[in-house]
């Protein structure tokens, strides 16, 4: 018998990877994925969770920033991603929101050409994945593109084992 658990009634549950303590296993395992894709790339690469230098005037600060050193015409380019990580599609009112937040941090750095804020959804239990941009107008309904960004790093997400890694650290 299998007993099925209503996803309002699930809890998150802290864990560390690296010494960092994230609010949820899931964002954890979306650091695991970060991680893996920069390294995949081959770029020098700097993820930092919970950027507070990018708070917004309600208080809302995005999960992680990633900056990635990359070559464009063989020319080297820094692109800075503010990502935002929720493991379940989000709701239209929750893309208002984040849409509204993302135009607060492009204004404030608009200078910074190569920073990009991007909400992505899905978890490696469930099939429902996908992303959308920060930079969509607010005018217009936010497009969520559905696509598997977990892809090749599937397999080594879902087997992470975040309690051996605390204790291989010390």
């Amino acid at each position: 018998m299998s007993v099925r658990i209503a996803k309002e009634n699930l809890q998150a549950v802290p864990t560390e990877f690296k010494g960092v303590r994230y609010r949820s296993k899931s964002e954890a395992m979306f650091r695991v994925w970060l991680e893996m894709c920069c390294i995949r790339d081959r770029n020098p690469y700097g993820i930092i969770y919970e950027p507070d230098y990018f708070t917004t005037d309600d208080g809302w600060t995005p999960d992680f920033l990633v900056w990635q050193a990359i070559h464009l015409d063989n020319k080297p380019e820094i692109r800075n991603f503010i990502y935002e990580y929720k493991p379940a599609r989000p709701t239209d009112a929750y893309l208002e929101l984040f849409l509204r937040r993302s135009k607060q941090i492009l204004e404030r750095f608009s200078s910074d050409r190569g920073l990009h804020v991007v909400l992505m959804y899905g978890s490696v239990y469930e099939q429902d994945r996908g992303y959308v941009f920060g930079d969509s107008e607010i005018s217009q309904k936010p497009q969520l593109r559905t696509c598997n960004w977990i892809g090749e790093f599937e397999q080594a997400i879902r087997q992470m084992r975040f309690d051996l890694e605390q204790r291989e650290s010390r």
